[in-house]
């Protein structure tokens, strides 16, 4: 029950959003130009070099953010590297005995 549930708002979402893109589109061209124009053409380019410019900013923040969580890693891996040696140099000394 709860799957077909979640097939229907997707359909209905899809159409939903189809629609709607393709009035706001269509409301878009019929008041500042048309496909024929380079208006139209110039709001592509800015469009395609915000998402561009927003994709970037978007991986330096997540590049930054896998960083700092990799050096945490490795911070605790150098730990337990650390009493690893400890606890062998231990050992060693007590079968030296």
């Amino acid at each position: 029950m709860k799957n077909s549930s979640n097939v229907f708002w997707y359909v209905f979402g899809g159409m939903f959003g189809f629609l709607v893109l393709g009035l706001l589109t269509d409301r878009l061209v019929a008041i500042g130009g048309s496909y024929g124009s380079t208006e139209f053409g110039n709001w592509a380019m800015w469009a395609g070099s915000g998402g561009t410019t927003f994709t970037l900013i978007f991986l330096i923040i997540q590049n930054i953010s896998l960083r700092s969580k990799q050096d945490k890693a490795d911070k605790k891996q150098e730990e337990m590297w650390q009493n690893q040696k400890e606890n062998i140099s231990i050992q060693k000394y007590q079968t030296h005995k």
